[in-house]
């Protein structure tokens, strides 16, 4: 079964595509800057064979460079990277957010997702070779780098250039399947962030978009969506690489967890 790292894994889509891929028979080095939270905590003590998590930065490359060793000398290999982890901040007009705010913004959003791929690539070669299939590069995008929002911009920005990195990726290396999702607006911590302080810094109409979808029980449940991202980090589709496409694709059906509900529709 594949050997996948995860970036991001102490909560929302991280943690879930992380339960999913290892329910489904995946070897996992996850990611993240948090402790392991009970559901985290739990999942490696129920999984002791096939999970291990490392905590720190993930611009940081040592931890890159250790979370592939790790795979590497515990798992034999690595076939997959999804690269989930990031922050929505600096939620300010461009002249009100600073350059530092900008900066940390697109390191841990592109940065290191680049840096990351750096370390990998041989070993994702190597699997590509070695089982004679494409090894694969899962990058969690969003609507928001194809749609802009007032006062998003080092979100939006970042995640715009997250996939056209993905495109160049499936430019130069092909053995392997460089794919952009977008996840949907989904019950995250994130939607969290928009809720509580959206208010004073977006478009009132946005933000009541954002509302309104949240009252009204619209937003995706990450453990579905989570699901197809670890299904992708095992058998995504090769007509996909260099593409950006929704987690709900119609051709990504035989992927979901069972029949889309009328929730999961984004």
């Amino acid at each position: 079964m594949p050997i996948v790292l995860i970036t991001g894994v102490s909560r929302g889509l991280g943690i879930s595509a992380m339960e999913s891929a290892l329910n489904l028979g995946c070897s996992v080095v996850g990611i993240a800057r948090s402790k392991p939270d009970e559901r985290l905590s739990t999942l490696l003590k129920n999984h002791q064979a096939t999970a291990t998590f490392l905590q720190g930065d993930v611009c940081d490359l040592a931890l890159q460079e250790s979370a592939v060793k790790t795979a590497i000398e515990k798992f034999g290999g690595l076939d997959c990277v999804l690269h989930n982890a990031a922050v929505l901040e600096p939620l300010s007009p461009t002249d009100s957010a600073s350059d530092a705010e900008w900066k940390r913004a697109f390191d841990i959003n592109f940065h290191s997702a680049v840096s990351l791929t750096r370390v990998a690539l041989p070993h994702l070669r190597e699997s590509a070779k070695k089982h004679g299939v494409p090894s694969k590069l899962i990058f969690v995008s969003s609507g928001a780098s194809e749609h802009a929002y007032y006062s998003w911009g080092a979100y939006c920005t970042s995640k715009a250039a997250l996939h056209m990195f993905a495109k160049v990726l499936a430019k130069e290396e092909p053995g392997i399947i460089s794919a952009s999702v977008k996840p949907g607006v989904c019950d995250t911590a994130m939607q969290g962030v928009i809720r509580e302080t959206g208010a004073g810094a977006m478009r009132p109409e946005d933000h009541a978009s954002f509302i309104g979808r949240h009252e009204r029980g619209e937003l995706n449940d990450p453990n579905v969506v989570g699901h197809v991202l670890a299904r992708l980090a095992m058998e995504c589709p090769s007509e996909f690489s260099g593409e950006i496409f929704n987690w709900n694709d119609p051709k990504l059906t035989g992927l979901q967890p069972a029949p889309l509900s009328s929730k999961n529709i984004n």
